[in-house]
């Protein structure tokens, strides 16, 4: 398997992402003429710099700002800045359902049903048997015309 579902990876990953750890990248032709390196390939100017440690703990303090107060026209921005309620849609669970892998040829999909209105494919991933999902819909009708 290339992928096992392990949470405290996400844990680890996540606790690097600090502003200590950053590295913000700007692009904007306000900084034309004001560089002082050449990138060696292409020969785009560019500058470096670190960031102050004023901002870094201003980053670091908007942590633990209440945000149950906030409102969209609140001058704190630190306060506005707050994660998406849990998303109960997100899978947890990657085991893959078995099938007859004899009725399923490898890479092959199978149209599961062929009317006038729908045409439905399925094809499990018996290759890396990795939990995915495509979807893709074209939608026609002449009901559009009608009107």
């Amino acid at each position: 398997k290339i992928y096992q579902y392990e949470p405290q990876h996400i844990v680890d990953i996540l606790d690097h992402l600090v502003p200590s750890n950053l590295l913000l990248m700007i692009s904007s032709k306000t900084f034309e003429g004001t560089t002082d390196l050449t990138e060696q390939w292409y020969g785009t100017n560019y500058s470096k710099s670190k960031i102050e440690e004023e901002l870094l703990q201003l980053w670091l303090s908007s942590n633990t700002t209440n945000t149950t107060t906030a409102t969209a026209d609140d001058d704190d921005w630190s306060k506005r800045l707050t994660l998406p309620e849990r998303n109960d849609m997100i899978a947890t669970d990657f085991t893959l359902r078995s099938h007859d892998s004899t009725t399923f040829p490898k890479d092959e999909p199978r149209l599961l049903q062929d009317t006038s209105t729908l045409r439905l494919w399925y094809k499990p991933d018996n290759v890396f048997e990795m939990p995915k999902v495509n979807v893709m819909a074209l939608l026609w009708t002449p009901a559009a015309y009608d009107s």
